[in-house]
């Protein structure tokens, strides 16, 4: 015989739903809690425009001033290429030999992130070992040229003002009056070469001799008569070529020189005048900008050490700033003349340009360091560089060497920034300024500090500079959040206004108020995953938007059957839901899987894309269990009923899992 306890039908199941009904204050707890860690979820989570994978790409790079390429070729980039390929985790090996430099780019294999990093001291080990030449500087290992920009800066020079170039152009005209003495202006040209003030006389002199010898080549004119004035020259000849005829020679000149590395960027085209053309309408088409890179270098400089102390910047990047270097050619029979070898010149300079410790002094019982300075302030003290004394007399470099004040030779890429001045496009010099997020701020207050620091630098710039914004990840990130934003507006609208009309206003609530819980669910999965808002992420959830919806829809379908069927209202509201468990477990189940397959993606782009299904996963696990759990709640609620009803209405007096 079995006894009573045997015989007693088994409890009817019920899962969380029921549990939550019949205690509805645990139930609105749930939610309530829900809903607050989404939203302070969405205020704390990372925001950038891409996600983050591991860098696999270096670039090593050696200097070797002086040297050709084929010496930087067969010296360097060859004995660093046998010591970076002992490492088995290279995949691929890229050089480039240009004069004194070696530029060797490196990827690895796939790896994480830590692995990638222990990889690269590694290297940095292996080359360090490398039987480099004399002279040649120590290999850098650039592992973090390929970081993302988050915003891309431009200090920009604006033209010259119009007063400005008013007065050039008078100055011109009264120049070439000058070296005309009264001859007619007919059948003789000018062309003028503006310089900038920092460019020294005998580079000018060099570039007018080679104008000459390129007139005469061409055969286009002669009796040439050449004038140096404050910021500009000035070439009047005789001609009796056409303008086409000799847009053509100026421009076989300037390729010319360009390909000598004597093309200053300061230095804007030449201006032809024929006869007696006025200057000042050529001199407004050339817009020449009112600063030079080294200006504009130095105010980029001070913008950079303020951005440094927003806490939201991490590394800030100058690019296409274009160095300053003092070139100093020599004259083999002024240094055969006195005997003199480069080597001793060399020496001279490096003991010229040095701080040397001179020891210390004791005053009043305190020490002070004492430092013999002689570094150089300029291509003056340069060429005030004692080479040899004989006797009284001292041989000075100026007098064996031209020093030139100039840019880095050859002259890297240097950039113009476009700006839209009254609906016409016109382009800037400028220099560029990469400002990266520091890895955990959030994206807008990162924009909102940087911009606050920008607003704080733009009136401390020189007249005539400008700052612009030329990439602006913050703006991208927050147009995609808006559109995720009027996304899941737009769905929760069209939820509503579809329930409206197929059920009645108190199931259309229900079916509306479980969008946002599921999206709260999924922002704090986020939040405790790591995974930061990005376009992936955020593509994830607007996928999901039109999937999750089902949930709900669903779930009150079957409370509404269970309420025909007679049941209680509070009953329909778990047991409706129930019953339908399996069908919303294995049509959640078969979607997740159908987007699991873009985890398997190799290298970066599984990546990638890893937060797509990832997404797609954490919205439709938690629309199953709003539609499981809360959905019965807020049912039961809306609907309104007796709390706490058994499914033959009685009332219950335990909790249902007890």
């Amino acid at each position: 015989m079995h006894d009573d306890a045997d015989r007693q039908p088994p409890r009817p199941p019920g899962g969380i739903g029921r549990y939550l009904v019949t205690y509805r204050g645990i139930g609105w707890l749930l939610l309530i809690g829900l809903l607050a860690a989404g939203v302070v979820a969405y205020g704390r989570l990372a925001q950038q425009e891409d996600p983050e994978f591991p860098h696999r790409q270096a670039r090593l790079v050696t200097y070797w001033p002086g040297a050709t390429a084929a010496q930087v070729e067969d010296l360097v980039t060859r004995k660093l290429e046998d010591r970076v390929g002992e490492n088995d985790r290279v995949e691929e090996l890229k050089s480039e030999s240009r004069q004194g430099v070696s530029i060797i780019t490196i990827k690895q294999r796939y790896a994480a992130q830590e692995r990638i990093d222990q990889q690269w001291d590694d290297l940095r080990a292996r080359v360090a070992k490398a039987a480099l030449p004399d002279g040649c500087q120590p290999p850098v290992l650039d592992t973090d040229f390929g970081n993302v920009t988050t915003l891309l800066l431009a200090i920009a020079s604006d033209p010259s003002p119009p007063g400005e170039t008013a007065a050039r152009a008078a100055a011109i005209r009264t120049r070439i009056a000058e070296v005309r003495a009264g001859d007619p202006a007919v059948g003789r040209a000018v062309i003028v070469g503006l310089f900038p003030p920092q460019m020294g006389v005998d580079l000018r002199r060099d570039l007018a001799a080679r104008f000459e010898t390129a007139l005469r080549g061409s055969g286009l004119g002669g009796d040439c008569r050449i004038l140096h004035a404050d910021g500009f020259s000035l070439g009047d000849f005789a001609t009796t070529a056409s303008r086409p005829e000799l847009e053509r020679m100026l421009a076989r000149y300037v390729r010319s020189i360009a390909a000598d590395n004597l093309l200053h960027p300061d230095l804007p085209l030449p201006l032809l005048l024929l006869a007696d053309e006025d200057p000042l309408p050529g001199l407004r088409a050339l817009a020449q900008p009112a600063h030079g890179y080294r200006r504009l270098e130095i105010a980029a400089e001070d913008v950079e050490r303020r951005l440094r102390h927003v806490p939201q910047v991490g590394r800030v990047t100058r690019l296409a700033a274009v160095p300053e270097q003092i070139t100093i050619l020599a004259a083999n029979e002024a240094l055969a003349g006195r005997r003199i070898d480069p080597q001793s010149a060399e020496q001279a300079i490096a003991r010229r340009n040095a701080i040397i410790p001179g020891g210390q002094v004791r005053v009043d019982g305190h020490r002070y360091p004492v430092r013999v300075e002689g570094q150089f302030a300029g291509e003056g003290d340069v060429g005030d560089t004692i080479v040899s004394a004989t006797g009284n007399q001292a041989v000075y470099l100026r007098d064996l060497f031209e020093v030139r004040r100039g840019y880095r030779d050859p002259i890297g890429f240097h950039a113009q920034a476009l700006r839209r001045d009254g609906g016409v496009l016109t382009a800037r010099r400028a220099v560029l300024l990469a400002v990266e997020m520091r890895k955990g701020a959030v994206i807008a207050e990162f924009s909102t500090a940087v911009q606050d620091e920008l607003r704080i630098c733009q009136p401390g710039l020189p007249e005539g500079m400008s700052l612009q914004v030329i990439s602006d990840q913050p703006r991208s990130v927050a147009r995609r959040i808006a559109t995720f934003a009027s996304s899941f507006a737009e769905a929760v609208a069209i939820v509503v206004l579809v329930s409206l009309a197929l059920m009645d206003w108190r199931s259309a609530v229900v079916v509306a108020a479980a969008i946002p819980l599921s999206v709260a669910f999924t922002l704090a999965g986020f939040a405790v995953l790591g995974v930061p808002l990005h376009q992936i992420s955020i593509a994830s959830l607007i996928i999901a938007l039109g999937l999750l919806v089902d949930f709900p829809v669903v779930a009150t379908d079957g409370i509404n059957r269970a309420m025909a069927e007679g049941r209680p209202k509070a009953v329909a509201a778990w047991l409706g839901v129930w019953r339908l468990r399996r069908p919303m477990l294995y049509g959640t189940l078969i979607n997740i899987v159908a987007f699991l397959p873009l985890v398997l993606m190799p290298d970066e782009k599984g990546t990638f894309i890893a937060a797509l299904p990832l997404g797609v996963s954490l919205a439709l696990g938690g629309a199953l269990l709003v539609a499981m759990a809360l959905t019965p709640l807020l049912g039961a609620g809306l609907l309104a009923g007796q709390r706490g009803l058994d499914e033959g209405g009685s009332p219950r007096r335990t909790p249902p899992f007890s």
